[in-house]
């Protein structure tokens, strides 16, 4: 394009309108019309490749009516009708032009795929948005779980590398309610409340699991305040029992016996405010009082 030619004239928000992209090489991105100054009418989208993308029809800046998606590879992606930016009736295609859905008057099976043409979402359209159980897909993070009007909403699971994260209950795309958070080994690392995608560590008595990854034990039991409080145990190597007593204000107090990997007492004796104190007994792997 010479620096001197003129491309496109808009007026008062009217107007022939083009839109170029120079993130990495300069290329046509968007041909339409501008009215009010809004896209109106016919108007196409293209990749960086210089292949279409959507050919539509705009309404205030959103497909509405008769319109076309390709994949990268110029293969036809969807064909039919758009209502407010969504599929409404039409059929979808794969990255290699075979048949892979049908949408009528807004609901049917749906997929879509990323520009390289990998899969990204597969679920059901219920009036023009997702509702139902779905699977979502960005590069290794994975979620199953259900949706309604378009987000996540009810029982959901989360994977990272095919490794299980979290599973619960979800609120307009957010941990929302019961939930557990997993480690990469499989453990459970937090069991409880979540409100708006944020755990709730400060509920004035609750029960629960936790642990994180500078401290390898895993603690079952009472909390008060976000703070372990009441009685607990604690779980290490392959998840077994090796300890359990009372908490206080997060530290150990009272009696507390730890254990072999067996299952048998080792030592029992007081804690106070964290730091054991008295006569501590000690038994043999038998059971038997050294």
């Amino acid at each position: 394009m010479n620096n001197d030619e003129i491309e496109y004239e808009i007026i008062d928000g009217n107007g022939k309108y083009k839109v170029y992209n120079k993130s990495i090489s300069v290329y046509l991105e968007f041909d339409g019309y501008l009215v009010n100054g809004e896209i109106n009418g016919n108007g196409k989208k293209y990749y960086s490749n210089g292949n279409l993308n959507v050919e539509a029809i705009y309404l205030n800046g959103i497909k509405n009516g008769f319109g076309r998606e390709y994949h990268s590879n110029g293969n036809l992606k969807f064909e039919g009708i758009y209502k407010d930016d969504m599929e409404w009736e039409g059929k979808g295609f794969n990255i290699n032009g075979e048949l892979e859905y049908e949408i009528k008057k807004g609901n049917g099976q749906f997929k879509r795929y990323s520009f390289d043409g990998d899969l990204v979402f597969e679920g059901k359209i219920l009036n023009g948005k997702i509702n139902g159980y779905g699977k979502e897909i960005v590069e290794e993070l994975i979620f199953e779980g259900f949706y309604k009007n378009g987000k996540r909403n009810g029982y959901g699971k989360e994977y990272k590398s095919g490794k299980l994260l979290h599973e619960g209950n979800y609120l307009n795309d957010n941990r929302h309610g019961q939930g557990k958070l997993y480690n990469e080994d499989g453990n459970i690392i937090f069991e409880g409340e979540f409100i708006n995608g944020e755990k709730i560590e400060n509920i004035s008595e609750e029960k629960g699991k936790e642990s994180n990854t500078l401290d390898p034990d895993i603690f079952e039991g009472d909390f008060l305040n976000g703070q372990r409080n009441g009685y607990g145990k604690l779980y290490g190597f392959r998840s077994l029992i090796y300890s359990e007593g009372k908490f206080e204000n997060g530290l150990k107090t009272g009696h507390w016996k730890e254990y072999y990997i067996n299952g048998k007492v080792v030592r029992e004796g007081n804690y106070e405010k964290g730091k054991k104190n008295g006569i501590w007994k000690e038994y043999y792997e038998s059971g038997i009082l050294e």
